[in-house]
């Protein structure tokens, strides 16, 4: 069972009061209920998984701010929280965007952070009430903070409790109509028996006449035509053990009987084709679906509000335009070369055939358009896009609502799946509805719309609105289970080429060779 309270801290800063807060918050819940990474970590285990996974499933994350939490810097000089890959910044970012309680505790004097001293995903922490633990005063700020966890926890397991009571009386009252049908089942049975009984005594012996009737009874196999029909039915016996083929009579006063014709429905499109390339695209039906999000993360706002839009039926490319692919545009001088020839770990990468179907990346959005209209096609819409990642349920990612796991995508859940791109083909268990594969994580993807607020949205939330930036979809394999969700969206300069950033098309199906 995953652990109600998870404690974040950062061993520089504020290891030692890490330790007798775990003592006092053990000693009273039991240290099966609460998690810290030097206790509750086999040797031998995956510390990256077993942390990811309980900051996922805990109820309370206790933040531990010292005085040096915001200002401690790594060997390279940069500020741990800067990188978007520092345990405590994926811990706490995790936290806030889930409905766990997230309390910071700041210990021995230290300040809250201000919002703009923070990343913007660990912004929201800021508005969490924080709660201090004086060196002088710890027995006591400890009973107090304890008190108060115990209270919230309490609070949670009666709404567990209470959430499963119409379930147990569902159940109940399910019981209680079985047993009652059961009974008049066996009343009316026994009923049915006794009468038989009464009737069978009462019957005389069948007779030899009686006997001979009944062999000339119709069997199964002969059986007797269909009844015209009129108002006086008249059965017409043969001598013949051959059954007649029935005849059609038709009385005058009898009005026809109408037949219902079904108007036959278009031929729907082919689930799958090949595009004029030989690239295999997927369908994606005409209708409404829910776009966007009421969440309150530092991505969700952006996204903002949930809202309908209807769609015609499109192809989609089924994987991210590959390395390969691309250079065939570049090789009849329609498309322009990426700008670097490797990725982020591999010095060859565009021209190495070993990657050959890997995303091509270092390509802006213009390249990207220029491909896809080469082929007869264009970049998709954010709505397109969206609809083709997650269907018409509201997931929350291609797959559906279950976390995110390294089958699934490539992205980094508290330490890298691969960091770096992977074949255009890998995490199958990962596709969309439509079967269109890593619409999550690998590499994020340029879609056709300006970086603007959504009809209805707030205008002022992101500065980035307007005609500058373009919007990139899906997360990459350096971002965490929040970033990669099907909602999040970000603007880019369409100018820029990175390691990060590739695409697919779309066909309009008028458009289809």
């Amino acid at each position: 069972m995953a652990n109600n309270i998870f404690i974040s801290y950062r061993r520089a800063d504020t290891e030692g009061y890490a330790g007798r807060i775990y003592d006092r918050l053990a000693e009273h819940f039991g240290d099966e209920r609460v998690f810290m990474d030097v206790n509750d970590i086999r040797i031998g285990q995956d510390f990256v998984d077993a942390i990811g996974d309980e900051i996922i499933a805990c109820q309370v994350v206790v933040v531990l701010i010292g005085s040096q939490w915001l200002s401690l810097r790594d060997a390279m000089g940069q500020r741990r929280l800067d990188d978007p890959h520092d345990f405590v910044r994926l811990e706490v970012g995790s936290a806030l965007k889930r409905d766990a309680l997230v309390v910071p505790v700041l210990l021995n004097g230290a300040s809250m952070p201000s919002a703009d001293e923070l990343p913007p995903d660990l912004a929201a922490l800021t508005r969490r009430n924080a709660y201090e633990i004086r060196h002088r005063h710890f027995e006591n700020d400890m009973k107090t903070l304890i008190s108060e966890l115990t209270e919230y926890l309490a609070c949670e397991c009666d709404d567990a409790e209470a959430a499963t009571m119409p379930q147990r009386a569902s159940r109940y009252r399910n019981w209680v109509w079985l047993l009652t049908i059961l009974g008049i089942l066996i009343f009316g049975g026994g009923f049915l028996w006794w009468r038989n009984q009464t009737h069978n005594d009462s019957e005389q012996p069948i007779t030899a006449s009686q006997t001979m009737l009944a062999a000339n009874a119709v069997t199964p196999s002969e059986t007797p035509p269909p009844i015209p029909t009129s108002e006086t039915p008249t059965v017409t016996q043969t001598s013949s053990p051959t059954p007649l083929p029935p005849t059609s009579t038709e009385t005058p006063s009898q009005t026809p009987t109408p037949t219902i014709t079904e108007t036959p429905s278009p031929t729907p499109y082919p689930t799958q084709i090949l595009d004029a390339m030989g690239i295999q695209m997927m369908l994606v039906p005409a209708g409404t679906f829910t776009m966007g999000t009421d969440g309150y993360g530092y991505w969700d706002i952006v996204a903002h509000p949930m809202h309908e839009v209807t769609l015609p039926d499109y192809y989609i490319d089924k994987f991210e335009v590959s390395n390969s692919q691309y250079a065939r545009c570049v090789d009849v001088g329609i498309c322009e070369a990426p700008s670097l020839l490797g990725s982020k770990q591999r010095q060859t990468y565009y021209e190495n055939p070993t990657y050959a179907d890997f995303p091509v990346i270092y390509v802006s959005w213009h390249s990207a358009q220029d491909f896809c209209t080469w082929r007869g096609g264009r970049l998709p819409t954010e709505a397109e896009w969206e609809k083709a990642a997650r269907g018409n349920d509201q997931r929350a990612y291609p797959w559906g609502d279950e976390k995110p796991n390294c089958q699934r995508t490539n992205f980094w859940p508290l330490g890298a799946c691969e960091g770096d791109t992977v074949s255009t083909k890998s995490n199958p268990t990962g596709v969309s509805p439509y079967g269109v594969y890593n619409m999550s994580g690998n590499v994020a993807e340029w879609v056709r719309d300006w970086f603007e607020s959504y009809p209805e949205g707030n205008l002022k939330a992101s500065k980035e609105f307007g005609l500058s930036y373009r919007v990139v979809r899906g997360g990459a394999y350096f971002d965490g289970p929040y970033n990669i969700q099907v909602t999040v969206r970000k603007g880019l300069n369409p100018g820029a080429k990175q390691s990060y950033v590739g695409f697919r098309c779309v066909m309009d199906v008028d458009k289809i060779p």
